[in-house]
């Protein structure tokens, strides 16, 4: 870890700037405007969290879900990997990083499809 946050690759790769979100987003606005972009966040932030809540899992690891989940599509386009795959590797991913405890696959994917159901 650095010891000066100025030259730390937190620093370095992930805080981007407006013009930096807009530049690596062109694919997707080409499709969507910017309204309908955020409101495809906000959805997949509401699926996340309600996810974890159907798993019962704790806020910080659905925090830090939304947090993947974000970074990955600031970097790339939401055609690139479809969101509701997406969103369970992120929850199953945060588990494992904030030590939560191990979501068994069966588990995790039959949550999905009670979730699934009730968001589409």
């Amino acid at each position: 870890m650095a010891g000066n946050f100025w030259q730390s690759a937190h620093y370095q790769q992930w805080l981007l700037d407006k013009q930096d979100l807009i530049k690596e987003r062109q694919a997707d606005l080409q499709v969507l405007s910017e309204e309908e972009y955020q409101k495809i966040m906000i959805f997949f932030t509401n699926f996340i969290q309600q996810l974890g809540e159907t798993l019962k899992l704790r806020q910080q690891v659905v925090a830090t879900a939304t947090v993947f989940l974000k970074r990955f599509y600031a970097r790339y386009s939401l055609k690139c990997i479809d969101p509701l795959l997406l969103a369970p590797t992120a929850v199953f991913l945060a588990s494992k990083v904030e030590e939560c405890g191990v979501i068994s696959n069966n588990r995790l994917i039959s949550t999905c499809q009670a979730v699934g159901e009730y968001f589409v």
